[in-house]
């Protein structure tokens, strides 16, 4: 699987999964890794298990820009389910307890909900992905071991109620990267005195990465089933002896099936570009900064010392995130062989 994987190197962007339930996050990149032939992938937010929605994955040279995704707000559509409570906080635990609900009105759930916008601190569930002391917390928790958590600091934008079809509520919430929408529903059932655990949970947004847009994990194993079908054809074809066509050809093909599924690293990351040629290509290749020679002869240099660009190629390829070390308007005034834009990460060879 190992070189089977490497056919499909230089594919580079973010795909918008739309993750089943069922499946950890890393179970659903593995399976898409395998199916595009892809060394290289990693997520963009971990999604409990039973949740659906967006999962960002990162594809080959794109892992790279992880640091710049996984601070994205996030927006999920959710339902709380009143008067049951579980030790996950979700519908994969066992309940602990039940009580009444029929006496909440709509009203007093908004307002419970409401107490709860603004900056806030969660305690991190036992059963989550958590490391403490090198160990998940779930780990701990399913040998029954509870350990003492520090509480972190998240920001809830919004919440807005959109159903209430008791025992379920049915609400939308805009929420910092780090939240814990099920701490939330937890929270607003100790308030309202009847327990509450997130029954249902689909994100719809992580950044800039919509669900409108999102492929199906079926997708992009009939996809890769085609790949390799539409391999094997054309090495039958034009060459027997074993032609397989070019990674460019499959980088290609895969982008134009994807097609808005698969963001390039200039749409997933708010960051400036600069187009780089040849020489300073060269560079980037041996970790080298690019000096004020390369850039010369440009007007478009508006950055600011400090600031953070993408570096692209002629075709709008990403290959370098950069960061500044001067004002682009004093590139010309400078000597060709000063640094003025730093490597902070190749994303190309």
């Amino acid at each position: 699987m190992g070189r089977d994987r490497r056919r499909n190197p230089l594919l580079q962007g973010v795909v918008v999964l739309d993750k089943p339930a069922g499946m950890t996050s890393q179970q659903a990149v593995s399976r898409a890794r395998a199916s595009m032939r892809i060394d290289k992938m990693g997520h963009g937010g971990t999604l409990d298990p039973f949740a659906t929605g967006v999962l960002p994955l990162m594809v080959n040279s794109a892992t790279r820009i992880a640091p710049l995704l996984t601070g994205n707000d996030k927006y999920y559509r959710g339902v709380m389910r009143l008067g049951v409570t579980t030790d996950t906080l979700d519908p994969t635990g066992e309940v602990l307890e039940e009580r009444p609900v029929g006496g909440i009105d709509r009203g007093t759930i908004e307002q419970a909900v409401a107490g709860f916008v603004g900056d806030i601190e969660q305690i991190p569930p036992m059963y989550s992905a958590k490391k403490i002391q090198g160990k998940r917390l779930y780990e701990l928790a399913r040998k029954n071991v509870e350990v003492e958590r520090e509480p972190k600091p998240v920001t809830i934008h919004a919440v807005e109620v959109l159903d209430v079809a008791l025992p379920d509520v049915t609400f939308e919430v805009h929420c910092s990267a780090g939240t814990y929408v099920r701490v939330l529903v937890d929270e607003v059932g100790k308030v309202l005195e009847c327990g509450a655990h997130l029954a249902e949970l689909v994100r719809q947004r992580s950044g800039e990465f919509r669900l409108e847009h999102g492929v199906s994990l079926d997708r992009i194993d009939d996809l890769g089933t085609r790949f390799r079908e539409e391999e094997n054809a054309r090495r039958e074809a034009e060459a027997p002896g074993g032609w397989r066509w070019t990674h460019e050809d499959a980088s290609a093909w895969w982008a134009e099936q994807l097609g808005p599924a698969l963001v390039p690293v200039t749409g997933a990351v708010a960051l400036a570009q600069v187009a780089l040629g040849p020489d300073a290509a060269r560079r980037l290749r041996h970790g080298e900064p690019i000096r004020a020679g390369d850039l010369a002869g440009r007007e478009d240099l508006s950055f600011e010392a400090g600031e953070q660009l993408l570096g692209t190629d002629e075709g709008g390829r990403t290959l370098a995130i950069l960061k500044t070390t001067c004002r682009g308007d004093l590139v010309a005034r400078m000597e060709a062989g000063v640094p003025v834009l730093k490597v902070v990460r190749v994303l190309r060879p």
